[in-house]
Parts: C-alpha cells; sequence; structure tokens
C-alpha cells in the first residue's frame, strides 16, 4: 500500500521549482486514481495553473506568490481523494468542454452549475430527443478523445446518471470524477512498444461491466476506449448501464432500414474486424442526425 508524506509540499516554493515538486510527490501516488494513471509534467502544468487562475478570481485570496505551496497541496490531495473539481477547472465548460461550470470546493465537496435531469430519466423520451441525446453523446467520445489539446480523456464511469440534460437539450458529463487523462505528445515522445498502432478495446475482463486497461490507454497515441464505452455502456441492446435494452431502444423500421443503424451500434460495442470503431463511429454519428 503506497504511503504519501506532505512533508516535501513545505519546501520553499521559491528554491524548488513547481514541477520538481509534483514529480517528487507523483512518485508516491501514481495509479491511486485514474488521474494518476500516467501524469506528465505537461498534464500537471496545466492543471495547476488553471487552478492558479481560479483562485487569481477570488479577490479575498492572499497573494499567489506565496500560495504555490497552498496550490500543490490543493492538487495533490484532490488527485489522491477527488479529482473532479481539477477537470472541471483545466477543462472549463467556457473553453467548449462538456463539463458543468465550477463554482468551487473543499475537500470531497464540490459545488457545481444544476444542470438538469439525468440521462437516465430520457430512456423513454421519443426517438427524436433519444436520438438527438445519443449522437451529442458519440460526440462527447469524439471532442474527449481527439482534440487540440492533445489530452485524451478516457471515461471510466459512463453510468447514465453520471450525465445530465440542460435546459438547451445539451448533454453534460457532471460525474467527471473518474477519468484516465493520457498525454498524446508524452506518449509520441516516448514512444513506447506499439505506441503509434490505435488500440482497440477488446473487451477481456467482463462481458457485463466496463472493462479497459489503464496501462495499454496510457501507452498509447489514440485508443477507441470511449467509443466502446458509449456504445457498449450506453447505446447498444446489452447496454450494461441501461434499463431499456439499450439507449437507443425502438429504432423507427424505416430509419433502420435506411441507415441500418442497429447495426452499426451493435458493431460499436462488440467489433467484428480490427479498430472498426474508429470506422463505424462516424457512420452512426451521419446515422443518428438523420429525420424522422
Amino acid at each position: 500500500m503506497k504511503t504519501l508524506s506532505l512533508e516535501v509540499l513545505h519546501l520553499p516554493v521559491a528554491l524548488t521549482s513547481v514541477l520538481t515538486i509534483y514529480n517528487k510527490v507523483l512518485e508516491k501516488i501514481k495509479g491511486l486514481t485514474d488521474i494518476t494513471s500516467c501524469p506528465s509534467q505537461r498534464l500537471i502544468q496545466h492543471i495547476h495553473e488553471n487552478v492558479r487562475e481560479t483562485l487569481s478570481k477570488m479577490t479575498l485570496h492572499k497573494d499567489l506568490q506565496e500560495s504555490e505551496g497552498e496550490i500543490i497541496a490543493n492538487v495533490v490531495y484532490s488527485m489522491v481523494i477527488n479529482p473532479e473539481p481539477l477537470i472541471l477547472q483545466a477543462f472549463p465548460a467556457k473553453a467548449g468542454w462538456p463539463f458543468p461550470v465550477y463554482k468551487g470546493g473543499c475537500g470531497r465537496t464540490v459545488v457545481e452549475d444544476f444542470v438538469g435531469r439525468t440521462l437516465a430519466e430520457y430512456e423513454d423520451a421519443p426517438w427524436p430527443v433519444r436520438a438527438n441525446l445519443a449522437r451529442q453523446l458519440i460526440e462527447m467520445a469524439q471532442i474527449l478523445t481527439e482534440n487540440s489539446l492533445d489530452f485524451a480523456l478516457y471515461l471510466t464511469d459512463v453510468n447514465t446518471n453520471n450525465f445530465a440534460v440542460n435546459a438547451d437539450q445539451k448533454v453534460v458529463l457532471v460525474d467527471a470524477e473518474n477519468i484516465i487523462i493520457v498525454d498524446r505528445l508524452q506518449v509520441r515522445k516516448e514512444k513506447p512498444h506499439g505506441w503509434s498502432k490505435p488500440y482497440t478495446n477488446d473487451v477481456i475482463g467482463c462481458l457485463d461491466c466496463l472493462s479497459f486497461s489503464p496501462e495499454d490507454l496510457c501507452a498509447h497515441d489514440l485508443a477507441d476506449h470511449n467509443y466502446y464505452a458509449i456504445c457498449a455502456g450506453i447505446l447498444a441492446p446489452d447496454a450494461y448501464y441501461s434499463s431499456r435494452n439499450g439507449f437507443l431502444h425502438g429504432i423507427p423500421p424505416h430509419i433502420d432500414l435506411q441507415t441500418n443503424l442497429s447495426h452499426l451500434v451493435k458493431e460499436c460495442a462488440h467489433p467484428t474486424s480490427q479498430f472498426n470503431r474508429f470506422l463505424i463511429v462516424p457512420r452512426t454519428f451521419t446515422q443518428t442526425n438523420k429525420p424522422t
């Protein structure tokens, strides 16, 4: 069992670089939570700077130059206890990320915008509504996997209660605690064995739960994990987080005849050919946009 001493956090920050302190601490906490599966210096710096920006907006907060150690302690504590506030600040809603607006937090408590009803409450909604929400889930999987920051955010818990729908019918991930973040630039730099070959989740481990390997996700530049998670966990007929034979149950016959959508969803969840999800997902995304 790993133990963590916070003694290093009391070193004078003026004499010790922020990243040096983080490196010492990360040796102790690596692998304790999803976010610490493969943290890179670039990711830590990105998180630190965004947390610092949040504090800078608090007018009553003391001088930030004197608070670097406090920021480091805050980041490390959150990484181990509850990473959600870090993710909400590092990947803010204002920048287009599919998360709620962060308001503040203390320990395990996080204050964020109330979004609306959970996705689970929409499982019996009319087909056009569910098709639109499903399209957004697929789009979310794409954005989290491939984005301009070159951080791949892999969802490790896609329970339908972890998503909510706002007044504009936009899907938001309201429980962002369970996410593995892979620095794609770091992977390209280190070039671990097989790094450039897109990683396909073969659902090894269990057939009725979300199965994944943090080591494999961390060792590849690109993985289809988010597509697998959304399709197998929510959309497909045998989705293990759905109580209605999949969120896309009851596809209108005329739409299925035109688009073959039911087959595409099954293929996305359980591909029959290697790397098939990378081919199936764009087609599924297009077909869920078809008018009723």
